[in-house]
């Protein structure tokens, strides 16, 4: 028998109003044997009530949807659900967006432009606990 514990298996959501994005996040999350997909929002609206409901350990989300600004979804993810960890996903380079998302509560930033074993790692260390920057973004910040 066995001394070590089975990973427990952590559930995701995505926030993205482009389902090539989505679709694309859906795929690499799959990729992670303890992480179970349990829910897409193409709006701000559908991301509340998603989250509201599923209470998913993590919720990407992306920072510009249709109904509303990224900054504002934070803000309530954190209130629906606060031990949801949160990983903003932009395609926004600037410096001072990166601090502002992890002030508004987000546990991590990462680029739209990230490649698979980038936004891997993001999903992965986020879900850990810890926080995350994006690569390019803590190149500008340096």
């Amino acid at each position: 028998m066995s001394t070590t514990e089975p990973q427990l298996e952590s559930t995701i959501i995505l926030v993205d109003d482009h389902p090539i994005v989505s679709t694309a996040l859906q795929g690499v999350a799959l990729t992670i044997p303890h992480l179970k997909f349990v829910g897409a929002a193409k709006n701000c609206a559908e991301g509340k009530e998603l989250v509201a409901k599923m209470k998913p350990h993590l919720a990407v989300l992306d920072m510009s949807l249709p109904d509303g600004d990224g900054m504002d979804l934070i803000f309530a993810f954190r209130k629906l659900s606060p031990e949801t960890r949160i990983l903003a996903f932009s395609m926004n380079q600037e410096r001072a967006i990166g601090h502002r998302v992890l002030k508004a509560g987000a546990d991590g930033y990462l680029m739209k432009g990230s490649p698979i074993p980038v936004i891997r790692d993001a999903i992965e260390t986020v879900l850990r606990g810890e926080t995350f920057m994006s690569p390019e973004l803590a190149r500008l910040l340096a």
